[in-house]
């Protein structure tokens, strides 16, 4: 035995994981051929996507040895309960399912994460991977269920579709919108950019300007559409009698 129990064994998914991260801009792509291209010109699309990142991972040592690090990352955590990357994100979400399990309907109220990570922490001298006490588990819907419940998480996830629903349409606002919600949507696997003030912002004033700029656009074009509908019938012969 090498003194690693089954339960800690290297996960075979957690390069998968972390290599989302940095799939973002291929899946945009992915979605905008999937809103906006013909099926077969999408799945043309998506085979050569797919054929870009087995290239790209065939030529790029850089990227192997990022995946291998993270692998590293874990295996330092659960076998020596050292911090880390990658070995105390998945501690952070263990932690939190337990939390979310304790009140899974409402959550436990706003800010109230880091007192509980400080109530299940043990000495961090003993055990610095379960001595950490953090505000951010580093996964958005994990966030939200925590402190809001299934309540919350039904509210961001019709937050985020609501404004992917906003932007289908063709248009350079509908363009800008859907990458900024797909961009915001993606890395909240890994992270909470919603909470984030950088982040977070970009969202606000993206979705926000974009929106309206979408919105616009496609009130204006139902508005031609129905004056080039009722035009022919407001137009009237010599005599004054409708056509």
């Amino acid at each position: 035995m090498n003194g690693v129990t089954n339960e800690q064994k290297p996960a075979s998914w957690l390069p998968a994981i972390w290599a989302a991260r940095y799939r973002t801009p291929a899946r945009f792509v992915a979605l905008i051929a999937l809103l906006h291209l013909r099926r077969r010109t999408a799945l043309v699309a998506a085979g050569a996507i797919v054929l870009a990142a087995v290239l790209l991972w065939t030529v790029s040592p850089h990227l192997r040895a990022t995946i291998a690090k993270f692998q590293g990352d874990y295996e330092m955590s659960v076998q020596d309960n050292r911090t880390s990357g990658m070995g105390s994100r998945l501690e952070y979400w263990r932690k939190s399912l337990g939390f979310i399990a304790d009140a899974p309907l409402i959550g436990h109220g706003t800010g109230a994460i880091r007192g509980l990570f400080a109530s299940v922490a043990v000495d961090a001298e003993v055990n610095p991977l379960r001595g950490e006490i953090v505000s951010n588990p580093h996964n958005q819907t994990l966030s939200v269920a925590v402190q809001w419940g299934v309540v919350g998480v039904l509210i961001l996830y019709a937050l985020w579709f609501a404004h992917l629903s906003m932007f289908r349409g063709d248009g350079l606002a509908c363009w800008i919108g859907m990458l900024v919600v797909v961009q915001n949507m993606l890395p909240s696997l890994l992270n909470t950019h919603l909470f984030d003030f950088t982040a977070g912002w970009i969202y606000v004033l993206g979705v926000g300007i974009a929106g309206g700029m979408a919105l616009g656009e496609k009130r204006g074009g139902s508005a031609a559409t129905t004056d080039e509908l009722e035009g022919p019938r407001l137009r009237q012969t010599p005599g004054g009698t409708p056509k």
